[in-house]
């Protein structure tokens, strides 16, 4: 009889351990269900807050290299401009060497040195006529104009650039802040940029 009570007391026990172990195991699957779904979360977020990260990189894009192109080309200009302008006038002296007289107008900044130096540059470039260099308010630093009275050409660079802030502008006007929106420079990385600038267009003249 005592060993009957002492079996079943030890079977009570063991089933008591049992069912402790049992409900131990539902409270780790359960802890860990919890864990691997707050991770889940996490993950989760952090994937839509790097896709909206890389959104905003492409939307600003455009943005950001029109501010550097605009931030250099003043430079730019300051030290490039009059190489810019006679390599234009030297190809204007070439193709136009057949003819007597030649008026090249440029922008003021340019006026005094490219007089010094367009005798040489005819010289150089083959062109036996008279030429004349005279300035144009209406042109800009880059721009460069020729006549030669049955006919005239010009480089307009300043066109070129309101064609590009027009498109910039174009592409920027449905995004956030639209075109005016500017971009701190502090954020931005200078980069050298090469400025691509079209051939001479020729124009009927005046």
């Amino acid at each position: 009889m005592e060993q009957a009570q002492r079996d079943a007391h030890a079977a009570g026990v063991e089933e008591g351990r049992a069912l402790g172990r049992a409900e131990a195991d539902r409270e780790a699957d359960k802890a860990l269900a919890d864990a691997l779904g707050r991770v889940e979360q996490q993950l989760a977020a952090l994937v839509r807050a790097q896709q909206a990260e890389l959104a905003l990189r492409r939307e600003n894009t455009p943005r950001i290299a029109l501010s550097v192109v605009r931030k250099l080309f003043p430079a730019f200009v300051r030290r490039h401009g009059l190489a810019e302008v006679e390599a234009v006038v030297a190809g204007f002296l070439e193709e136009l060497a057949e003819e007597p007289k030649l008026v090249i107008k440029v922008h003021e900044a340019w006026l005094d040195r490219l007089r010094e130096r367009i005798d040489a540059l005819a010289a150089r470039h083959g062109f036996p006529g008279t030429v004349t260099v005279l300035a144009d308010h209406r042109l800009g630093e880059l721009d460069v104009k020729a006549d030669w009275g049955a006919g005239g050409a010009e480089r307009d660079a300043t066109s070129l650039w309101r064609e590009i802030e027009r498109l910039a502008g174009d592409l920027l006007a449905d995004r956030p802040g639209g075109p005016g929106t500017p971009v701190p420079m502090a954020a931005v990385t200078p980069v050298p940029v090469a400025a691509a600038l079209p051939d001479p267009i020729p124009v009927p003249a005046e």
